[in-house]
């Protein structure tokens, strides 16, 4: 254990030197600092940074009319639309682009970024506050007071200074006449004749109509009223941040079940909770077997958890999920399918941060 400990200062130490390095031009007032001698500085005239999330999307054409993603680009200068192509090669589905570009200061980066901007993981370095080792622990202490002591002489003009650029990359896939599914899994950006290839996980276009057990309802005696796309957050369950859905009902329904569709392994239902608003239903849990009369009339509000094990402390994850829903209606079996899409973005410090240093900052 000290060995490793001593072998995480050496690494401070190389890390803070190789930095020192490349920073030739850091102005003599930061030279006295130890473990901040980098800071940000503004991206140079044609330097881009350029993300997008990491996809695990099915669109289905029987379910959504449009979808989009986005990528982003980070730079010196405010890009036009002119600037920036989109490249998906053997892609037949047609596709438009819009661009937003807009000026991003941000606060004072915190001590940890800053940290990593010198090829410091604090993240690493805490881990040793609880360490067997007195030794360790009482050297992890002096770092951990030395690193505070400079953070607060630092400067305050430790801010990003850029653009940031949004590229939404369009599919109306309600328009588009094919029967056969299209999959994307790259794709490239060229920004004022620089290419860009940009890895998006894989995005899948299907066209091909899947066998359904039970058909819609056509008097629509349970529907879907209000739905809406949400944000994950990465964490070590996969929890997707799944949104409240509201539905209606027109006449009397009994929901036998819940279904995922268009699913891998890896998603799973784990909890249904059922409320009615005008109190007719209490709220309850949905229990595999166990049907629930829901009335004529009624304002229904379904939250869903589920686990998407590809989420887990994945924060730049973009997913599908649709749930459907099997009722009975005048003795007759229906399904209604809803489509959720949600995504977790790293913010553009994250983005920063990881591309400059190869560390995440939570």
């Amino acid at each position: 254990m000290r060995r490793l400990f001593r072998k995480l200062v050496l690494l401070i130490v190389l890390g803070m030197m190789l930095v020192g390095c490349s920073n030739k031009s850091a102005k003599k007032d930061k030279e006295e600092f130890k473990y901040f001698k980098e800071h940000p500085e503004i991206i140079t005239p044609d330097d881009y940074i350029v993300w997008s999330n990491e996809l695990n999307v099915i669109v289905d054409k029987e379910y959504v009319d449009t979808y989009s993603f986005n990528c982003w680009i980070l730079s010196d200068e405010e890009l036009n639309k002119e600037d920036v192509k989109v490249n998906i090669e053997n892609l037949e589905t047609s596709y438009e682009i819009e661009l937003v570009s807009k000026k991003y200061t941000s606060e004072a980066l915190s001590r940890n970024y800053l940290l990593a901007l010198n090829g410091i993981n604090w993240n690493e370095l805490e881990a040793y506050e609880s360490s067997d080792s007195v030794e360790e622990r009482e050297e992890y202490k002096k770092i951990r007071e030395e690193i505070t002591a400079e953070y607060l002489k630092l400067p305050n003009d430790t801010a990003l200074d850029l653009f940031r650029s949004q590229i939404k990359i369009i599919f109306d896939i309600k328009k588009i006449d094919r029967t056969e599914n299209e999959t994307i899994n790259e794709m490239t950006l060229v920004i004022k004749g620089k290419e860009y290839k940009i890895d998006i996980g894989e995005l899948v276009l299907k066209y091909e109509k899947g066998v359904r057990e039970y058909e819609d309802d056509p008097d629509k005696g349970f529907g879907l009223w209000i739905s809406q796309n949400s944000m994950n957050i990465g964490n070590e369950n996969g929890l997707l941040g799944m949104p409240r859905n509201t539905y209606g009902t027109t006449q009397d329904v009994t929901i036998k079940e819940f279904r995922l569709i268009n699913a891998d392994e890896d998603k799973t239902i784990e909890l249904i909770e059922i409320n009615n608003k005008s109190g007719a239903v209490e709220s309850q849990k949905y229990v595999k077997g166990k049907d629930i009369n829901i009335p004529a009339d009624s304002q229904v509000f379904i939250d869903i958890e589920a686990i998407d094990k590809k989420l887990r402390d994945n924060q730049n994850y973009a997913t599908s999920i649709y749930l459907e829903i099997i009722y009975e209606r005048d003795g007759n079996i229906y399904s209604e399918v809803s489509a959720v899409f949600l995504e977790e973005m790293c913010s553009v410090e994250e983005v920063y941060s990881l591309t400059k240093t190869g560390i995440y900052v939570p």
